[in-house]
C-alpha cells in the first residue's frame, strides 16, 4: 500500500431550496471523539477498490442518513471537480482527494443522524458560519459556482 497516495473520498452535496427561497446543503457534525470531530462536513466517505466515486457517495449517504436513491434526483447529479488536500497535523489519511457531486434532493429526502452527531440544512449563505475541515471548506466556493452557472437551468423540485 501506497502510504503517499491520497485517500479517495466521494461526496455527494444534496441541495433543496427552503420554503423561503434559500438554497441549502444537507450537512452532519463528526462525532466529538472522531477525526477532526465536531466538524460539519458534507456526507460521503471512502471509494473502495473498483467502485466508481458516484456509488461509493450514494452508498455513504445510505450508510450516514439512511437515504436511499429516491432522496435525490438522479437527473440533476454532476460531479463537480476534485479537492485535494494534505493535512500534516494527521499521522494516517493525511492526504485526501475529495471527488465532489451535488444533485437535488427530493421530497423524500429525510435524514436521519446514523453516522454522525448532528445533521442539519444549512443555507449556503451561511456556510461560513460553521466549523469544516480544510478540505469540506474548499467544497463550499464549488457548489457556489455550480449553483450560480445553473440558476437558470434548475430543475423543478420533485
Amino acid at each position: 500500500m501506497d502510504l503517499t497516495a491520497p485517500t479517495e473520498v466521494a461526496i455527494l452535496a444534496l441541495w433543496r431550496t427552503s420554503p423561503q427561497g434559500a438554497v441549502e446543503f444537507l450537512c452532519s457534525r463528526r462525532h466529538e471523539n472522531a477525526i477532526r470531530g465536531g466538524l460539519w462536513e458534507f456526507p460521503g466517505g471512502k471509494v473502495n477498490s473498483g467502485e466508481l466515486p458516484l456509488d461509493a457517495a450514494v452508498r455513504e449517504l445510505r450508510e450516514e442518513t439512511g437515504l436511499a436513491s429516491n432522496a435525490f434526483d438522479m437527473k440533476s447529479t454532476q460531479m463537480l471537480g476534485v479537492v485535494e488536500h494534505t493535512d500534516h497535523e494527521l499521522q494516517s489519511e493525511r492526504s485526501v482527494r475529495l471527488i465532489v457531486h451535488m444533485a437535488r434532493a427530493t421530497n423524500a429526502c429525510v435524514p436521519s443522524p446514523i453516522g454522525s452527531a448532528e445533521i442539519r440544512w444549512i443555507p449556503i449563505a451561511q456556510m461560513h458560519e460553521f466549523a469544516w475541515p480544510a478540505a469540506n471548506a474548499k467544497v463550499i466556493p464549488m457548489l457556489r459556482t455550480a449553483l450560480e452557472s445553473a440558476r437558470d437551468d434548475l430543475p423543478p423540485r420533485s
